[in-house]
């Protein structure tokens, strides 16, 4: 029989690996969202933006709620360290969901804010008219 623990390593492993498939394509396909959206209300834009702060804040916190939800216990610093022992692609997790959800959520804002002035740029030439030398 195998050992268990190699079984969550691997879900882990993968579970790691779809996250940065995932968060990387939000965020190369950031500029073309920005412009799909430059038009969409503020509340439905917020909307739309919750699952990557949900993907930054999960890899934040994981380390902190997980002990306390497998043991009762408060957050102590013993019990992160039998994880990283026991689960090492754990960490791995938490490190690639916080920063690669951080930088796609980044850069999605950046376009989005970027697309806006690209298009009052836009309709002020377009109000203009063309011109003429």
């Amino acid at each position: 029989m195998s050992n268990p623990l190699d079984t969550v390593n691997a879900v882990l492993l993968g579970l790691t690996v779809v996250l940065a498939a995932l968060l990387v394509t939000a965020a190369v396909r950031a500029r073309r969202w920005a412009v799909r959206r430059r038009t969409t209300r503020r509340p439905l834009l917020i909307l739309r933006l919750v699952p990557l702060t949900l993907a930054t804040v999960l890899g934040a916190t994981l380390p902190a709620v997980l002990p306390i939800l497998l043991f009762g216990a408060t957050f102590d610093v013993g019990y992160w360290i039998v994880f990283a022992w026991l689960l090492p692609l754990l960490p791995l997790l938490s490190l690639v969901s916080c920063v690669l959800g951080a930088v796609a959520l980044a850069r999605r804002l950046w376009c989005l804010r970027h697309a806006g002035q690209a298009t009052a740029a836009g309709d002020g030439a377009a109000a203009t008219g063309p011109t003429t030398a």
